[in-house]
């Protein structure tokens, strides 16, 4: 799995986390949510010293202004890192599970990876 894919998979539980959950998916979420801190923290290194590299100052709101000269080489080693594979055994959850709970389409997009449909019997 991409390191892009885990940032955004991190963001969805983080807001799934927020909903009323069977206890079943509640424990799935707080078990991925583990696995992809704990894999994170040495990419998050990388990333901020990417970010500081380039950095040409922060203002008050906590936003970066990256060096105008050096965004294109910011971006490149940016999507190197993101696009870089990981291996991380993440539980999946099953869209039936969460029917019924008022969820965003952007929440869903961001944990489409680890979403799975069992069919129902008719």
């Amino acid at each position: 799995m991409k390191v892009g894919t885990i940032y955004n998979i991190s963001e969805g539980l983080a807001e799934l986390s927020e909903k009323e959950l069977p206890i079943s998916i509640a424990l799935i979420i707080k078990r991925n949510q583990s696995k992809i801190a704990a894999e994170l923290k040495s990419t998050d290194e990388l990333r901020d010293k990417i970010i500081n590299k380039y950095k040409e100052f922060q203002r008050g709101d906590g936003s970066i202004q990256l060096k105008k000269d050096k965004i294109p080489a910011f971006n490149k080693e940016y999507e190197e890192l993101m696009n870089e594979e990981i291996e991380i055994d993440l539980q999946t959850i099953d869209i039936n599970t969460i029917e019924g709970i008022s969820i965003k389409p952007r929440t869903l997009t961001l944990i489409d990876s680890i979403l799975t449909e069992t069919k129902q019997a008719e």
